[in-house]
């Protein structure tokens, strides 16, 4: 149950996401079916990285222990190969059960609840009257997204993002699984899940987040939250994201203006 909404945005006006939806109903009259469409998480659902919550939860009730600040290896990281900086916020939990894991992500979601745009929800609700089936595929750590996205509705079932493997014992590895769900991996995801069927809709807003939105055979709608005042990794790659929206002329709509 959603208890949080995003602040200070501007919601796609009823018109607009009316029409995304008739384009999508009509979808289903002119083209046989299985009908999927699939969200990116942060930024796309809700208003904050999901992930980088998860870590301050952990870092503020010392759930581990850090031989240095993990905040600064995860930016590093992610300013040179995000690939691996999205693995080590999972690795992180080497050698804690995932049960554990779990009960850490849903405790992290209760203290702060994603704030979740409203446009996003009605999307949601619209497409599941439509009876598409939706999934959500992040770059954030699978184990705080599924908690995050059980709020709209999702099933774990539905839900990706970057995990690593847990061993016999029910322990976290920091063994690498993929796909890693950035770039191509998103869509890769998304093609496993539904057995090579590509999506009608696509929702994304980083430059992450490009080829999902390829992959869609219908709409596509790169959305923006980032103003002058945010940190310049995410204004730089959802401008770019923005550049290829514009490229490939699929729908945009700013949350905030720049």
């Amino acid at each position: 149950m959603i208890s949080n909404y995003a602040r200070q945005v501007n919601e796609l006006p009823d018109s607009d996401l009316f029409k995304i939806v008739d384009t999508l109903r009509d979808f289903k009259i002119r083209h046989q079916g299985p009908y999927y469409a699939a969200f990116d998480a942060d930024g796309t659902l809700w208003d904050y990285d999901i992930a980088e919550i998860f870590l301050q939860f952990e870092i503020d009730h010392k759930l581990l222990a850090f031989q240095s600040d993990p905040r600064k290896t995860y930016w590093d990281y992610k300013a040179h190969d995000p690939r691996r900086a999205y693995w080590f916020l999972a690795a992180l939990h080497q050698g804690v059960p995932l049960a554990t894991v779990r009960e850490w992500a849903k405790a992290a979601i209760k203290e702060n609840p994603p704030p979740v745009f409203r446009t996003a929800e009605k999307l949601l609700n619209e497409l599941r009257a439509l009876d598409y089936e939706i999934f959500v595929v992040s770059a954030s750590t699978l184990w705080i997204v599924e908690q995050g996205a059980a709020l709209l509705g999702f099933s774990p079932e539905q839900c990706f993002g970057v995990s690593t493997a847990v061993d016999e014992a029910g322990l976290v590895t920091d063994q690498w699984v993929e796909p890693i769900t950035w770039r191509e991996g998103k869509m890769q995801a998304i093609l496993q899940a539904t057995g090579g069927a590509a999506p009608f809709f696509a929702c994304g807003n980083t430059i992450g987040d490009t080829e999902l939105l390829k992959t869609s055979r219908g709409l596509s709608l790169a959305v923006r939250t980032s103003t002058s005042d945010f940190h310049p990794e995410l204004i730089s790659s959802e401008n770019l994201l923005q550049e290829e929206a514009r490229k490939n002329n699929w729908l945009t709509h700013a949350y905030r203006l720049c």
